[in-house]
């Protein structure tokens, strides 16, 4: 997943207007809501928390809570073995 990292925003972000800091919910939540829809992340993939949230050094509680957002809006599911996978994404 580290193709997923969006760039670290300094300088030039300031730049251009872009806001410095974001919840780390909201930046994982957004990293794996555009992996999902762009088909970085292809429908069917596992995603393990703990995974993620080293991946994008975070704690593994606004992983948590980016995945249950992104449950509710469809995007991911519970398999029937209790993983969290992404869903294909829809036309």
């Amino acid at each position: 997943m580290s193709k997923l990292i969006p760039p670290r925003e300094g300088r030039a972000a300031r730049e251009v207007g872009r806001p410095l800091a974001m919840p780390a919910r909201s930046r994982v939540k957004l990293v794996l809501h555009r992996g999902i829809v762009t088909g970085t992340i292809p429908g069917g993939t596992r995603l393990v928390q703990s995974c993620i949230a080293e991946e994008l050094a975070v704690s593994t509680r606004p992983v948590g809570d980016a995945l249950r957002e992104l449950a509710a809006e469809g995007f991911v599911r519970l398999d029937g073995r209790g993983a969290i996978r992404a869903t294909e994404p829809s036309c």
